[in-house]
């Protein structure tokens, strides 16, 4: 009888054996996956983090841009522009209004 029952114990030692590696396994797999997201995660922000800075710096420049047209399009600039190149004004009795 004690070499009926040694088999048996030796065989259920080695499913349980199995089951050990295979849960080992699985939590390694498992760690593998959410240490492999959490690195994308962070990732993902740090790309969100550049992305957000490039469009302040895209903001400012155009502002700066619409306070450069802004400026250029006031009529004593204008007057200035067109006086340096020789542009002036009609003269009223020159004006031709047509219907």
């Amino acid at each position: 009888m004690i070499n009926i029952t040694l088999p048996r114990v030796k065989s259920f030692s080695f499913t349980i054996d199995m089951l050990l590696i295979v849960e080992l396994l699985m939590t390694l797999i498992v760690l593998f996956f959410i240490v492999t997201i959490k690195m994308e995660c962070v990732k993902i922000g740090y790309e969100i983090y550049n992305l957000s800075q490039e469009i302040e710096v895209k903001k400012l420049k155009v502002q700066k841009l619409i306070e450069e047209r802004d400026a250029m399009i006031q009529p004593e600039k204008l007057y200035q522009y067109s006086s340096s190149l020789g542009l002036y004004p009609p003269k009223p009795e020159k004006v031709f209004y047509v219907e």
